[in-house]
């Protein structure tokens, strides 16, 4: 390590933490000695936390007193986390619903602090983390950042949209960044101009490690293919928030010349999962969160629902992600680690194609189309289903590309759907979140299984 890296791992994080309230820190050296216990052991350790919550939600929190109460629920006399499958999941409209009620009679002692999350469909929802969940937050995500050989203190770029970084940053926010040795571009609305910067920097700096939206490591990573370029210096790539598709995680690894870590989170309920080095599932933070399948399907595919076991101040038992996944109890992974995996991640449940005939179709498939990554002139796209019989593709094109030099996709799909769905092309219009931009790249207005059941 050189020498500001030392002075981030020792020095910087911690003046960090004292700022934020937090014991980031404290916490991440607390999961760095349950990294490698063994299955059992996690289950053990998930278990004997949740039923502390869960006792903690009976005695002080009103909303889980009276729903206890109507289900016959007991905490203090549970076996198993299966054991409180019995309740009804937790829902946005019902924290919305019931906001003070969902607060800890003794919230002050657990030094809340109240925050905002826009999530993939743009309607903003607030709730309380306490001090523990919000440093626990972090301590996941760097020990993530491990897997990819990243060690706390060095080096790392972030590249995302605005609910991870703010478009403008506020007096005292580069300072914040400097402490904990990152170099942040904000990316609200990524350019040419942005890009050209982007690759400046990595080309004179040669960072080891960069973090941010999938779909903006994408741009970046069509950017250079267009112009011919590529990146190297990075050791490892840490995708989040978006849905990522193998071809696109090809793309990125060709032109930014490092391997691609995924991982999936829902902030609210808990949840940072990440890649190993297998790339073939998501370990899942045990220790400070549990997750159950509802509504699974003949594959054990269903809704994601977790339990967020660090927040005493504002509980969130049962929350229902509107995320689609399959799990698995993976015994040692060869990485070493032995946290249960989501096995397959499928995105929101409006990620999902919903034909005429009921057949359901991934979003994933249009990923596998190499009109859509192989074709330099298309720098972006989306796919919105505004009713079962009707699909809209829209593109964002590079300069002298018309949307008419690809009225073949049009034909082939049709074809493909065997004409049960009429396709049309537009240039832009993009639907996005308004929150936090996040762009999706498959979005259906069509009710399938899991929506129909939330």
């Amino acid at each position: 390590m050189n020498l500001k890296e030392l002075f981030t791992k020792k020095i910087g994080i911690r003046i960090v933490d004292l700022a934020r309230r937090t014991t980031t820190c404290k916490i991440l050296d607390e999961l760095f000695e349950t990294e490698y216990c063994n299955i059992d052991e996690l289950e053990a350790i998930q278990f004997q936390r949740l039923k502390e919550l869960l006792v903690h939600c009976k005695k002080h929190v009103p909303y889980y007193r009276q729903l206890f109460s109507e289900y016959k629920f007991d905490p203090e006399v549970i076996l198993s986390p299966s054991d409180m499958e019995c309740l009804p999941v937790l829902t946005k409209d019902d924290i919305r619903n019931n906001f003070s009620r969902l607060k800890a009679d003794n919230i002050m002692q657990f030094r809340p602090k109240l925050r905002g999350t826009g999530g993939s469909t743009g309607e903003p929802l607030k709730l309380y983390h306490d001090a523990r969940s919000h440093g626990t937050m972090w301590a996941n995500m760097y020990r993530g950042f491990g897997y990819g050989g990243y060690r706390l203190g060095e080096r790392y770029v972030t590249l995302a949209y605005g609910s991870l970084r703010p478009r403008k940053l506020r007096f005292g926010m580069p300072l914040y960044f400097w402490f904990q040795n990152t170099v942040t571009f904000p990316s609200y609305h990524i350019e040419k101009e942005n890009l050209d910067e982007i690759f400046r920097f990595f080309h004179k700096e040669k960072p080891k490690y960069l973090f941010g939206y999938a779909s903006v490591i994408l741009q970046l990573a069509r950017f250079l293919m267009s112009k011919k370029r590529f990146i190297d210096g990075l050791r490892a790539i840490f995708t989040t928030s978006d849905m990522l598709f193998p071809d696109q995680r090809k793309l990125i690894e060709k032109h930014l010349g490092a391997p691609v870590y995924d991982n999936y989170g829902c902030p609210e309920a808990g949840v940072l999962t990440n890649e190993c080095d297998q790339h073939d599932g998501y370990h899942y933070n045990m220790e400070t969160c549990h997750i159950d399948i509802a509504d699974k399907d003949e594959n054990g595919v269903g809704r994601i629902i977790s339990t967020n076991l660090s927040n005493y101040a504002f509980p969130i038992v049962r929350y229902d992600t509107g995320d689609i996944g399959q799990l698995g109890r993976t015994g040692m992974c060869p990485c070493g680690r032995s946290h249960s995996k989501i096995r397959r991640l499928m995105g929101r449940q409006r990620d999902i194609i919903t034909l005429p005939d009921g057949h359901m179709l991934h979003g994933a498939f249009f990923n596998h189309l190499p009109e859509f990554y192989q074709d330099d002139r298309i720098t972006r796209y989306q796919i919105i289903q505004p009713a079962a019989d009707k699909l809209e593709i829209h593109l964002a094109l590079a300069d002298r590309a018309k949307i008419s030099d690809f009225d073949h996709i049009v034909k082939s799909l049709e074809e493909n759907f065997k004409n049960q769905v009429s396709i049309s092309l537009e240039e832009g219009n993009f639907r996005e979140s308004s929150i936090s931009r996040k762009h999706r790249t498959v979005i259906s207005d069509v009710d399938n299984i899991w929506t129909v059941s939330s």
